[in-house]
This record gives C-alpha cells, sequence and structure tokens, in this order.
C-alpha cells in the first residue's frame, strides 16, 4: 500500500468519524445540515452516511417539514447499537450505571455498600451487576463492557492501583476486582472518569482542566478527546498540592493540602443530601453557612488560580459541589478576579454539565468513546 493510499484510508477514516460523533451529538439531523456544520461538502457527507447505515449504527430518520423545496431527509444514531456499564466505587458506596452510544442516562442505582478489600465484597458487586442487568434487559451480545471508576491513581503499566488512601489500598492488582465481573472490564481514576464524562459531550477541539470536588478533590485534563495522564499516572492530583503550607492535617499524612480546605465536606456532610440543604441555607442568608461558603470560596479560588497559571485552559468545576453549587458560581469567579492579573472576568471557570455519577458515567464513557473512534 503506498504512501498517499494510506493517507487517503485516514483521511475518509477521520470524515466518517466526525460525522457519527456530529450526530452523536446533535440527534437527528439532515446531510446538508452536516455538511454546513462540519466544512464538508455534501457528497462526502452523503457517502459517509450511507457508510454508517451500511455498518448498521445510524438510521433512516424520516424526512424533515417542507419550508417550501424538496423535503430533507434525515439520519441518526441507533443509541443501542453497543451499550457500556460504568460501575463508580467509592469508600461507602457502589454506583452502576448504563449508557449508550450518545451518553444517555438509561439506568442509575447506587447502593449503600462500605469498601472492604473481602472475598465477601466482590461478591457483592457482582451480584449486584448480574441483577442491574437483568433488570435492564440488556442483549449480551450489545454489552460493550464495564468501566470502573476507583479513587486512586491507576497504572496502565502495572494494571495496578498505585495507590488509593481513599481505599485503603497500595501496589493493588486490579484482576482482584475484574476477577468477579463477567464481562470485558478497564479502570480509571475517579476523576479522569469525571473529566471524560464531561468532555464526550463537548465540541470538537474543546480542552480543560475539570476540578472534582467531591469528599475528596481531584482533577483531570482533558485535551481534544484525550485525557492527559501523566508519566506516573498522577496527572492533575491537585488535591495533595499544599494550599496552606503547615496548615491543617490531611488524610494522606501531610498539612495544608487542598483536599482538606476544597473537598464537600468542608462545607456539609454529604450524606442525605446535606450538601443541597447547605446551599438551600446559604440561599437564605443563615450566617454560619454564609461564614462558611466565604472561607471556602477563598481557598477554592486560591486553588483554581494556581492551576490556571499553570494550564491556561478553562476550568470545569464537578463533582458534588460543582452539581449542588447553581449560580453561586459567580461567587467563586468574583474572589479569583481579586488574584488574576490577566483575566478581570475569570469567565474561563465553568459550571459541570453533568451532575449526577459523572464518574460511573464517564468510566463507561472512556471506552463507548475507543469503540466509536473505531467506526
Amino acid at each position: 500500500m503506498s504512501q498517499e493510499t494510506g493517507t487517503n484510508r485516514a483521511i475518509r477514516r477521520e470524515n466518517r468519524n466526525r460525522i457519527f460523533r456530529y450526530i452523536c451529538r446533535n440527534g437527528r439531523t439532515s446531510n446538508p445540515a452536516i455538511a454546513s456544520a462540519l466544512k464538508m461538502s455534501l457528497p462526502t457527507v452523503l457517502q459517509n452516511t450511507r457508510e454508517l447505515q451500511g455498518l448498521g449504527v445510524l438510521y433512516d430518520a424520516g424526512e424533515l417539514d417542507s419550508t417550501g423545496g424538496r423535503k430533507a431527509k434525515t439520519v441518526n444514531v441507533v443509541a443501542d447499537y453497543r451499550l457500556a456499564l460504568g460501575i463508580d466505587i467509592t469508600r461507602n458506596h457502589i454506583v452502576m450505571v448504563l449508557t449508550d452510544m450518545v451518553g444517555a442516562n438509561l439506568d442509575r442505582e447506587r447502593f449503600h455498600i462500605p469498601f472492604r478489600d473481602e472475598d465477601a465484597y466482590y461478591l457483592s458487586l457482582q451480584d449486584l451487576l448480574r441483577e442491574f442487568v437483568v433488570r435492564n434487559h440488556i442483549a449480551e451480545d450489545r454489552i460493550l463492557g464495564v468501566g470502573v471508576s476507583v479513587p486512586g491513581i491507576v497504572n496502565y503499566r502495572t494494571n495496578r492501583i498505585d495507590r488509593s488512601h481513599v481505599l485503603g489500598l497500595e501496589d493493588f492488582p486490579l484482576e482482584r476486582i475484574a476477577g468477579y465481573i463477567p464481562y470485558r472490564t478497564w479502570f480509571i481514576n475517579d476523576a479522569n472518569a469525571g473529566a471524560f464524562a464531561e468532555g464526550f459531550h463537548a465540541q470538537e477541539g474543546d480542552h480543560f482542566f475539570y476540578l472534582s470536588l467531591n469528599n475528596t478533590v481531584g482533577g483531570g485534563f482533558y485535551d481534544k478527546k484525550h485525557l492527559l495522564d501523566g508519566d506516573h499516572f498522577r496527572c492533575g492530583e491537585v488535591g495533595h498540592m499544599f494550599l496552606v503550607p503547615g496548615g491543617e492535617p490531611c488524610y494522606c499524612g501531610q498539612r495544608g493540602c487542598s483536599d482538606t480546605y476544597c473537598s464537600a465536606l468542608r462545607l456539609a456532610e454529604v450524606e442525605n443530601g446535606s450538601l443541597e440543604l447547605f446551599f438551600e441555607n446559604l440561599d437564605k442568608g443563615l450566617d454560619r453557612d454564609t461564614q462558611r461558603w466565604k472561607e471556602y470560596v477563598h481557598s477554592l479560588a486560591v486553588l483554581i488560580h494556581n492551576i490556571h497559571m499553570i494550564l491556561d485552559y478553562d476550568i470545569v468545576i464537578g463533582g458534588y459541589v460543582g452539581s449542588a453549587m447553581g449560580d453561586h458560581i459567580g461567587d467563586i469567579r468574583r474572589e479569583v478576579r481579586k488574584l488574576d492579573l490577566f483575566d478581570q472576568e475569570a469567565s474561563y471557570i465553568r459550571p459541570c454539565v453533568f451532575k449526577i455519577s459523572e464518574s460511573a458515567f464517564g468510566a463507561a464513557l472512556y471506552e463507548m468513546d475507543h469503540f466509536i473512534a473505531q467506526i
């Protein structure tokens, strides 16, 4: 095969994938609309949508209403052509989700089961997964596999968790979990999973830093459909940057980590909707919660400012806090503006779009995206 032939084939494949992803993001659409949005010729789009229909991943979705001329035919994604399951393992819970080719929330369930590195725990996980699959009437041949999100450093070279303070694990073989899951299984750090969930529906070329504010603080770099791992898979571990040298003790054994000052637990216990209650009380102007929020926002603003000064990326605030804070993102922007010498608007701070079980969905979507890339 000549180099020119190989290049042409790669270009055709890239065009087909761009078209398919566009339809995944936008839903039912016409060939002329695709051509206009992606700046491709109409014959190129027509050829590719026909090929995608031949593969079984697109279907004829009827005609658009007439505006006076010939009615335009439309296509849409066969969303359940493949399905992916996601599991988020936390200190006290297991979250399971089901998603499809377009990243829809098909089902979600949360179980209060504290993590234990014991056979009984993994057998419970196995049973819950089987029940989840049965309840959703999923055809086995449509299951792509199961993505598992964990709060720790996932080392893809050794197939181990290097360390998870939250779960109390070190040099932990991932096969210990995968051996109980009767499907193809992949693993991902929880903050990276949240970043990927956020990026799955992003526009072409989008890039940002995802700041995960859960019971722990983490982060992930998302750059044009890719996560940046770092040489030792620790990229984005901002939870253990020193925010206040010699400050309050952190669960990691150090003092003054940003995790201590910026986790959701700084505001309220997340269980039983109390974080949402915190923001309700904040809206009512209760003095205790107003003061707590003021102190929290100052610490968070310092962290965000430091991240942005290094990266010059947009920063998406996710996790429990990002999902619950609503319009209070304005408080954060105002505090960051006091520190930022270059951007007086702090418009680069964005609220998360994915607000429910983002790590579980991101784990599922991570492999779904790899599958889509091959279409």
